[in-house]
């Protein structure tokens, strides 16, 4: 990874924009950034990680979203870093806009827009940039991947922090093994000790979950066994638990057994007495009801006697009633004809009460003549009626005239108002009518310039997809070349080796008697001997097979980038050299016209339409002006006729109506009073023919009576009975008779008779017996189902219990194999004699190599005299630790690193940051680092080892790479000649760069 440009806008300290050109300081391989404390040194290497990553070192990570930006910045200026690199081969440009608070552009107030970022490639062909993405996510992704490290790896390995490795430096062994596991990623190794541990936590519940199980099913034996089973006194988990407790079953299940066997024969006992007792209380049962049968018959009979009197008076009153039933219909029409007479009285007094007092004495036929004369009256009124309606209708009709007028008025406003815009109206229409049929000309001639304008831009989006396909197959051919000509070089070079060697390889055939194949001697006194490295035939063989498949694929990459160049150059042909952005804009703008024009030529039909309905609505109006003009010459002579009618209609109704207000009023009058005459003269009439039919009916009932042998008409109503009575009368008398004759058929039965003259029966003993009976047979059942029951259970709970011990044994085997090696993992295992965990057995590995790569550097510092070396001594209750110690070459003994002096402390951790950079480079796919940047700790250094840290630093650029030295020191300028320097202001930090 190399830097070449950064560029800040409004971040951190600097107020403006601001730029830095690596490449200009990296030309010297060591290069200076310094600045007065808080103008901003730090602030360049945080927007470098920033612009990577998208956010800052994990100290500064406060200083996230809005509070990056610079307080000196105009409030129109957004921040912005953007940085241009190289990392494995590719150039590229990243651009990063965190989330800015920015002034609204309309009111007031302020916004915050999203943060933004771009990813940019340089294309060394075309001399061009080309756009990769605008998704932070993938950005990131594609970052990450190419460095092959994380943020908090690329904080440590390229911005090297030496405070942070001072203190790593004297930490201890918790505290170094957080770091390491950070810029290792060593979590999948404590994933292990954990999915380890979870595997054993869950073997063990599983076993302990079984063997409680088992448990459980030894108690429900017990309580099913009663006290005839002893469970083992072990918990879950213990050994020998499966064996007891089925030791314990099979000695429960025979003991059940016996007891199920003297169960049945007592139930069998049971029974044979208790059917005895049942025969028993049968008999005395049927003896005690023909005695109480016997009794209730008595006492039946004796309570007739007592109702006999009843029972004849009942009888004379139902024979009474039957005569009563000849005289009812009489009395029936005699009741009819007193209502009938009632209402027609009552009828007459209402109807007379609304006469006038001058008819209070008429009869029927006096009333009938008065209202015939005022019918007579009523209908010499008809005509005047008519002549009253026809004045209504006059008035009305002149109303309607005058409705008409006022309509024909407003109609005629109107319509003079449409018509003088009409002119405007038709000239806008069509034009409307015209625009809309040019946009369809210039739709139809857009469509025609679609399909080309896509074709060309399809074949754009493959020239620039072959163009990267080019790239790849170039690649892949250089590739494929030189891993060709490396398989050509081990091929020739074992060729050459088993040439050197041909001779012990053909000494191998000889044997004694037989002539050589070279010099044809059959004494073959000191034969070659095969030499340590010596290289077989397969061996070469081997390689030639390799070279030959090599060229094979190195043949076939070169075929490949052909085609794809073939194809590149007809893409070319066909879409030309413009950028495929222009005519992705070329078309969509096409496309954009085009829709356009489409859609103002869909307006066509409609303003065709509307044309239409205005010419006929401008008809319509004429037709109407028209119409309306004639109307209000025709209403002028209708209204004089109307008004001659109404004047010689009101006088003729004057007269007719005299006093009443109006002839209909009148007419009312005389039509009530003609009604009211009539119904008078009804009532009269209906009164005096009902008095006629109640006196006939008075006369039948006198005779009725007579005949069926009662003294009144009174008496006979009242021996009537109604049909409840009846009824209730009857059932009483048969209710007698069938009593009498069920009384008589017990005392006629023989048994009852002679269970009658018999003692009284115990019943009670006998009930007692039989209960007691029955309840030792329901003892002995429960007893003997009881015993049943146990034995099913113990051999369900038996059968069940010998299943999960068969299922048991492979979990219980898993449980001790996971146990075993989770302990090893997390060091409390006996097996494991220095208590690591595994993880921290992985981190002593890397510290191993990075106080390796360390030591290199750092005795170069100290002019030979320190060593650091890895210590895994256990540190703190038992268990191995992260130790590192420094050997002083002076004194040949090791001490620990806390007992550097300042200066010393400071290289120390150069050192180790140094190694531990290029450990991480390694781990990380050996992605080379070409610029770093170490901050601060240079003050505490004497002038001789200040020139060993700087030889040392100086001779990182053999391997073509820049050091940026952040410090204070005032010495280092001049010792450094490329310089950045920071110079805050009140107006915000400016860049002063100097090259070397």
């Amino acid at each position: 990874m190399r830097l070449h440009r950064l560029d800040l806008t409004a971040f951190g300290p600097f107020g403006g924009s601001q730029s830095v050109d690596f490449d200009e300081l990296s030309a010297a391989g060591l290069f200076l950034l310094h600045g007065p404390t808080g103008a901003g040194k730090t602030s360049v290497l945080d927007a470098v990680c920033y612009a990577l990553y998208g956010s800052v070192p994990g100290a500064r990570q406060s200083g996230q979203g809005l509070t990056l930006r610079s307080d000196h910045a105009a409030p129109g200026t957004r921040t912005e870093v953007t940085l241009e690199l190289t990392v494995a081969g590719r150039r590229l440009e990243v651009t990063r806009q965190p989330p800015w608070e920015r002034p609204k552009k309309r009111g007031t107030g302020t916004t915050v827009e999203k943060a933004q970022t771009w990813l940019r490639e340089h294309d060394a062909v075309a001399g061009t940039w080309k756009d990769l993405s605008r998704s932070h996510q993938e950005i990131g992704e594609e970052i990450t991947q190419l460095l092959g490290m994380s943020r908090e790896q690329f904080c440590q390995v390229v911005l090297l922090p030496q405070g942070d490795f001072a203190r790593f430096l004297r930490a201890d062994a918790e505290a170094r093994g957080r770091l390491l596991g950070r810029l290792f990623d060593t979590r999948r190794f404590a994933d292990v000790e954990k999915r380890l541990a979870e595997r054993r936590r869950t073997a063990e519940a599983r076993v302990r979950e079984g063997d409680a199980a088992l448990l459980a099913d030894a108690h429900r034996m017990q309580q099913a066994a009663g006290d005839a089973m002893d469970l083992p006194e072990l918990a879950p988990g213990e050994p020998g638990l499966a064996e007891a407790v089925l030791t314990a079953a099979a000695v429960a299940r025979c003991t059940a057994r016996e007891r199920l066997t003297i169960a049945e024969c007592g139930r069998l006992a049971a029974g044979s007495t208790q059917a005895a007792a049942e025969r028993a209380l049968a008999d005395a049962r049927e003896l005690d009801r023909s005695q109480r049968r016997f009794a209730e018959a008595r006492e039946r009979a004796r309570l007739l006697e007592e109702r006999a009197g009843a029972h004849r008076e009942a009888r004379a009153r139902q024979e009474r009633a039957r005569k009563a039933e000849a005289v009812a219909p009489a009395l029936e029409l005699r009741e009819a004809a007193d209502a009938e007479h009632r209402g027609a009285a009552a009828a007459e007094a209402r109807a007379r009460a609304l006469l006038p007092e001058r008819f209070a004495d008429a009869g029927a036929a006096g009333l009938a003549s008065a209202a015939r004369r005022a019918a007579e009256e009523l209908g010499g009124l008809e005509s005047a009626r008519r002549g009253e309606r026809r004045l209504a209708a006059l008035l009305a009709e002149r109303t309607d005239l005058d409705r008409q007028e006022r309509a024909d008025e407003d109609v005629l406003a109107e319509t003079e108002g449409w018509l003088a815009g009409w002119d405007a109206t038709r000239a806008a229409l069509q034009e409307r009518v015209e625009s809309a049929q040019e946009a369809a000309t210039r739709a139809e001639q857009l469509a025609g310039q679609r399909e080309p304008a896509r074709r060309r831009l399809a074949a754009a989006r493959l020239r620039d997809r072959l163009a990267r396909d080019t790239d790849d197959a170039q690649r892949e051919a250089l590739a494929a070349g030189e891993r060709a000509l490396a398989a050509r070089t081990h091929w020739l070079d074992l060729k050459e080796q088993r040439l050197s060697g041909i001779a012990a390889e053909l000494a191998a055939t000889l044997r004694a008697g037989e002539p050589c194949a070279v010099c044809g001697g059959t004494d073959h006194p000191a034969p070659a001997r095969k030499v340590a490295g010596h290289v077989g035939r397969e061996a070469e063989e081997e390689a030639l097979a390799a070279y030959q498949r090599a060229e094979q694929e190195r043949a076939d990459a070169e075929r490949d980038l052909g085609r794809v160049r073939e194809d590149l150059a007809a893409a070319r042909a066909e879409a030309g050299d413009t950028p495929t952005g222009q005519l992705v804009a070329e078309s969509e703008e096409l496309e954009r016209v085009h829709d356009q024009a489409r859609r103002e030529a869909s307006a066509l039909h409609s303003a065709r339409e509307e044309l239409r309905r205005a010419e006929q609505e401008h008809e319509r109006r004429t037709a109407a002006q028209r119409e309306a003009a004639v109307r209000a010459a025709s209403r002028v002579g209708h209204r004089e006729r109307l008004e001659r009618e109404r004047l010689a209609l009101e006088e003729e109704l004057a007269e007719a109506r005299g006093s009443s207000p109006s002839v209909s009023a009148r007419a009312e009058q005389l039509e009530r009073q003609a009604a009211r005459l009539a119904d008078g003269a009804d009532a009269a009439r209906a009164a005096e023919e009902s008095a006629g039919r109640l006196k006939a009916a008075d006369g039948r009932l006198d005779e009725a009576a007579f005949r069926a042998g009662f003294d009144t008409p009174r008496d006979a109503a009242d021996a009537l009975l109604d049909e409840a009575a009846h009824r209730e009368l009857q059932r009483r008398l048969d209710a007698w008779q069938s009593e009498e004759a069920a009384v008589r058929a017990v005392l006629a039965e023989p048994d009852t008779v002679a269970a009658g003259g018999r003692p009284a029966v115990d019943l009670t003993a006998a009930e007692h017996e039989a209960g007691r009976a029955a309840e030792r047979l329901r003892r002995a059942a429960s007893a003997r189902d009881e015993a049943a029951r146990r034995c099913a259970e113990l051999d369900r709970l038996s059968a069940r219990a010998a299943d999960a011990v068969r299922r048991l044994a492979p979990l219980r085997e898993e449980y001790e194999r996971v146990a075993r090696l989770a302990g090893l993992t997390a060091g409390t295992s006996a097996d494991n004699e220095r208590k690591m965990r595994l993880e921290a057995y992985v981190l002593a590995a890397r510290l191993e190599q990075v106080a390796a790569a360390a030591t290199v550097r750092l005795r170069r510092m100290s002019s030979g005299r320190y060593t650091l070396v890895h210590s895994d001594d256990r540190a703190g209750r038992g268990r191995s630790g992260l130790g590192l110690h420094v050997v002083d070459a002076w004194t040949g003994r090791e001490r620990d690193t806390a007992t550097l002096s300042g200066g010393e402390t400071f290289f120390a951790s150069l050192a180790l940051a140094l190694g531990l950079a290029d450990v991480v480079t390694d781990e990380a796919g050996g992605v080379r680092l070409d610029t770093l940047f170490i901050d601060e700790g240079f003050g505490s250094l004497d002038d001789q080892t200040l020139d060993e840290v700087l030889d040392v630093l100086d001779s990182l650029r053999e391997r073509d790479r820049s050091v940026g030295i952040v410090s204070h020191v005032a010495d280092l300028r001049r010792r450094v000649h490329a310089q950045l320097e920071i110079v805050k202001g009140r107006s915000g930090s400016v860049v002063r760069q100097r090259g070397q």
